[in-house]
This record gives C-alpha cells, structure tokens and sequence, in this order.
C-alpha cells in the first residue's frame, strides 16, 4: 500500500493497518531491534534519538499486546 502497511492476523480473521513511519520502521524493528529501527526513524524523519526509541517502542508494545509478533 502507498499509505502503509496492512497486517493480517490469521488466528482472529482481524486486519490491522500501519501507517507509512510504522511500514518503514517495522522491517527494521524485526530484523534488528529496537535500536536499529528508532535509527531508521531518526534518519528519515530527523527526529531525535530519544523520541524515535519511544516510538519503536510503544510499536513494538501494541504489536506485542496483539499478538501480532512474539518476543524472542
């Protein structure tokens, strides 16, 4: 999608939508953690360190409370 990201939870038939920020960091996020991703912000959006980490990990948090990815 242009504007995002769409996932889809096959377990409960719901469809959730990620917006353009969350669809660029999350490919980092699993891939490299938290840190690379709030890296990835920082550089695209020229935030600071501290937001883009904050964001990452409120991402990862409601990611997390859905079910949609698991913590290894």
């Amino acid at each position: 999608m242009d504007d995002g990201l769409t996932l889809l939870d096959e377990r409960g038939g719901m469809v959730y939508h990620l917006n353009h920020t969350g669809a660029v960091v999350l490919p980092a996020l699993l891939g490299s953690g938290v840190e690379a991703a709030a890296t990835v912000l920082c550089a695209r959006y020229f935030v600071t360190a501290k937001i883009a980490r904050r964001d990452v990990t409120r991402l990862l948090d409601e990611l997390l409370a859905l079910g949609l990815v698991v913590r290894q």
